[in-house]
């Protein structure tokens, strides 16, 4: 699977998202889940998941998401609805899929949700294709 394949070839590098603690849980050709346990280093002054963080973790998806086909793909631009707070011990899980593909754009939707079901954010973002291959060999 192309996709896995990808993933493999760009997770040992992709040391932002480890050391934030994110883990991808699935990837298939247009569409990544990744996930997130919400710790006391994740939290703004309020006591509550740093926006910041539950960005990181959508944006990550829509990268893995996009990228999957093997074309390197790169954010154009991202937004992003927090509609309920994520607390300490949360396991956040954000699901990307990609609602349009036209020429090199690409847009994509991720929904991030807690263990809860309950819909934490919506994030909307668009990448373009670099059109290149990821894989070295392909």
């Amino acid at each position: 699977m192309v996709a896995q394949r990808v993933l493999d070839h760009l997770w040992p590098d992709d040391t932002a998202p480890q050391r934030l603690g994110m883990a991808v849980e699935a990837i298939t050709g247009d569409s990544a889940t990744l996930t997130l346990t919400v710790t006391a280093e994740h939290l703004n002054a309020h006591g509550i998941g740093h926006g910041g963080i539950t960005f990181a973790l959508a944006d990550t998806a829509m990268a893995y998401a996009t990228n999957a086909a093997n074309e390197v793909a790169v954010a154009t631009g991202a937004s992003i609805d927090f509609l309920a707070p994520a607390h300490p011990g949360d396991a956040l899980r954000a699901t990307a899929s990609i609602t349009n593909r036209s020429g090199r754009n690409t847009v994509c939707d991720v929904v991030v949700t807690n263990g809860d079901d309950v819909v934490v954010a919506l994030f909307r973002g668009r990448t373009r294709s670099l059109g290149r291959p990821i894989l070295p060999d392909d």
